[in-house]
């Protein structure tokens, strides 16, 4: 299962390891590293109302893969749920 996350201002794309909230701001690594802040929030609260979406749609994801399973048809996951998050402005 991956997720790709676009970055609150739009210029990156990132294929995320991990995602990190601190204080306000949310994190993505990649292996270990610290890639980049995807997105900078007034709150904590509010970064982790995001990280709740991004946590829903894994589930999503993950649910449709299960329901396709191995067959030929695992293509169709790529349009049939969107498996790149772009981070709310506010």
């Amino acid at each position: 299962m991956e997720l790709w996350i676009r970055s609150q201002d739009k210029t990156n794309l990132i294929l995320a390891k991990d995602i990190v909230v601190r204080d306000g701001n949310i994190k993505v690594y990649k292996d270990t590293e610290l890639c980049t802040t995807v997105a900078m929030y007034k709150t904590k609260e509010r970064a982790l109302e995001v990280l709740d979406e991004i946590h829903q749609r894994l589930i999503d994801i993950q649910t449709f893969e299960h329901m396709i399973g191995d067959t030929d048809l695992r293509w169709l996951h790529k349009r049939a749920v969107d498996c790149v998050y772009i981070m709310p402005k506010e």
